[in-house]
């Protein structure tokens, strides 16, 4: 840390007001965080292996899925503030991915809405979990279409999903940093290809059959959820052998025309 007459800009506060924080508790503070990232990322990863068993609150069954995992870091009083809310009010704020809700109710885990469709494989559900982070699972997204499939409305779909959850916690005290992680599961041989409505494709086929992109942490609010969500986007094509997503025009995602 560098100083100058005797300030820095990492500070703490007390009862007793603001002051600034030494050497020693500025790195604590970086490997807590820390620390919070890792157990955050561990959590995914039991939870897709949970999904991937069909260990899941909405009945499934083997088949392609995408798993979406947003968890934030502080979670103080974010429950009660969401068992104040209404039901139904709960159900209108709270986004299915390719679904629509069909039954809801309170369980161990906190608030869960789901579809309910007699081929399991498509279900879909999202899993309010008590810290105000979400599970959504979706079997009814990454449809199979010429030896791939369309990886440009699976953007456009976890955008508005995760642009509406940033409304959602908004309303139940939610605050950054937040924890995005994406997981298709079932796509081993896969193209990614781009839309039914352009021309252009890779040979390159998705070398695993869980392909799970690194992590992206929403720490800034103003940050638009379309650049928060590029670097996971690009990882997903680029295992189709792009050299990455091709709906992005000077750093924003742009809808492709049809």
């Amino acid at each position: 840390m560098v100083t100058f007459t005797n300030l820095s800009r990492f500070y703490s506060r007390t009862s007793g007001g603001k002051y600034q924080l030494d050497v020693h508790e500025i790195r604590a503070g970086f490997l807590a965080a820390e620390t919070a990232y890792e157990r955050l990322r561990r959590f995914r990863a039991e939870r897709v292996a949970r999904v991937l068993a069909l260990e899941t609150p909405a009945p499934t069954a083997e088949g392609p899925k995408l798993i979406l995992h947003a968890l934030p870091v502080n979670s103080d009083e974010v429950w009660a503030r969401v068992q104040a809310i209404r039901e139904e009010h709960l159900i209108n704020a709270l986004p299915i991915i390719a679904g629509t809700v069909r039954t809801f109710r309170f369980n161990l885990d906190g608030f869960v809405l789901h579809t309910m469709r007699e081929d399991a494989s498509r279900q879909c559900y999202t899993q309010l979990l008590r810290t105000g982070g979400i599970e959504a699972v979706s079997g009814g997204v990454l449809d199979q279409a010429r030896g791939g499939f369309y990886a440009t409305p699976v953007e456009s779909i976890v955008i508005a999903v995760v642009d509406r959850l940033r409304q959602f916690w908004q309303v139940v005290g939610v605050t950054p940093p937040v924890l995005i992680g994406l997981t298709l599961t079932g796509v081993q041989g896969w193209k990614v290809l781009h839309s039914p409505y352009a021309f252009g494709s890779q040979d390159g086929t998705l070398d695993w059959d869980v392909v799970a992109p690194p992590e992206v942490v929403l720490s800034d609010p103003a940050i638009e959820t379309d650049v928060l969500l590029r670097p996971i986007f690009d990882f997903v094509w680029n295992g189709g052998g792009w050299a990455g997503s091709p709906n992005y025009r000077d750093g924003r995602w742009v809808q492709p025309p049809r």
